[in-house]
């Protein structure tokens, strides 16, 4: 039997990656001091709803409420884009202690894609929430191309769905380059050796995790946040808080083989494609939300708005093949 199940049989040992508590937050002090109110909050990130557990106590929410401010604030910042478009179309919501049950084992946070909600639990759920959000930017793209319960990352590339005169017709509800960036995080990833480690700590388990496209996508992208924040002095432990190599290994059965994020020498690759992920989209305003797209697909969105693309009594001014032919010389539209 293999040492790590050895180890999980004889003393059911189970992998913490986070630090126990956090370090002190370095950044801009975007509230100047002052508490955040929940207007401001919502009106900042324009998520779709707030819930706060009722054994929450009005200091721990006040709190809370101050740290993710700050924490979606430093994000937002360092991925270049406005804190509204965070809500990801105003469809995301946020839990906190409201939606997970406590006890020794429970999550450090999670998210529900049948709710399209983030929760951070009382206890465990500070340092999380840049994971739990790259997994709801990963369920929009699949909710986007009508897969509502999954993730991209598990099947980023595009679809064909058929042919027509000898050539594939791909699937067009998310555009090609958003696909192309899914897949150039995913081949960063798998290049590296943090799919052998991660299916190596998964022997700690009954059925794979660690070693999941969903979860080493959300790991990594922990990593960029907290590299791009270190590039400028910054530190944000609310927003992601793991263990770095020595720290794992340290006062742990676990070592090097087991490390489930990526290590210095791999994380410059694995950076840049996440990197590219982020300038490969921009924002665009509609109504009070912020919905992402791409700045050079601009054109084909004013295009597809404007009064020549409408008859005289509001229809469409020409079919569905026309639309995509003229919308695919300015560029697609997410």
């Amino acid at each position: 039997m293999p040492k790590l199940q050895e180890m999980w049989e004889a003393r059911k040992v189970k992998p913490e990656e986070r630090r126990v508590s956090n370090r002190k937050r370095v950044g801009t002090d975007y509230r100047q001091g002052k508490d955040v109110t929940d207007t401001q909050f919502s009106e900042t990130f324009g998520f779709r709803g707030v819930q706060f557990g009722n054994w929450v106590n009005n200091q721990e929410r006040q709190s809370s409420l101050n740290d993710a401010y700050d924490a979606l604030m430093d994000m937002a910042n360092v991925l270049g884009v406005s804190p509204r478009a965070l809500s990801l179309a105003g469809e995301l919501g946020m839990a906190f202690g409201a939606r997970g049950s406590g006890g020794k084992n429970a999550a450090s946070a999670h998210y529900e894609p049948g709710r399209v909600v983030i929760n951070l639990t009382k206890r465990q759920g500070a340092g999380s929430l840049a994971h739990e959000w790259w997994h709801a930017m990963d369920n929009y793209f699949s909710r986007m191309r009508g897969e509502k319960g999954k993730y991209i990352t598990d099947s980023p590339r595009q679809r064909v769905i058929g042919g027509k005169d000898g050539k594939a017709v791909y699937e067009s509800k998310v555009r090609k380059e958003m696909h192309d960036a899914f897949v150039g995080v995913m081949d960063a990833i798998k290049q590296s050796e943090l799919p052998k480690r991660s299916k190596e700590l998964d022997k700690t388990r009954s059925a794979p995790y660690w070693a999941t496209d969903v979860e080493m996508s959300a790991r990594a992208f922990e990593g960029y946040i907290i590299d791009k924040l270190g590039e400028t002095g910054e530190q944000n432990d609310y927003l992601a808080n793991f263990k770095e190599t020595g720290e794992w290994v340290s006062n742990s059965p676990f070592d090097m083989s087991t490390y489930p994020y990526p290590m210095k020498e791999e994380a410059a690759t694995i950076n840049e494609a996440y990197k590219n992920f982020f300038e490969t989209i921009q924002e665009k305003q509609k109504g009070e939300d912020v919905i992402l797209f791409r700045e050079k697909q601009a054109e084909a969105i004013r295009f597809r708005e404007s009064q020549d693309f409408r008859d005289g009594h509001g229809a469409p001014a020409m079919d569905y093949e026309t639309f995509n032919e003229a919308v695919e010389e300015a560029g697609n539209v997410t």
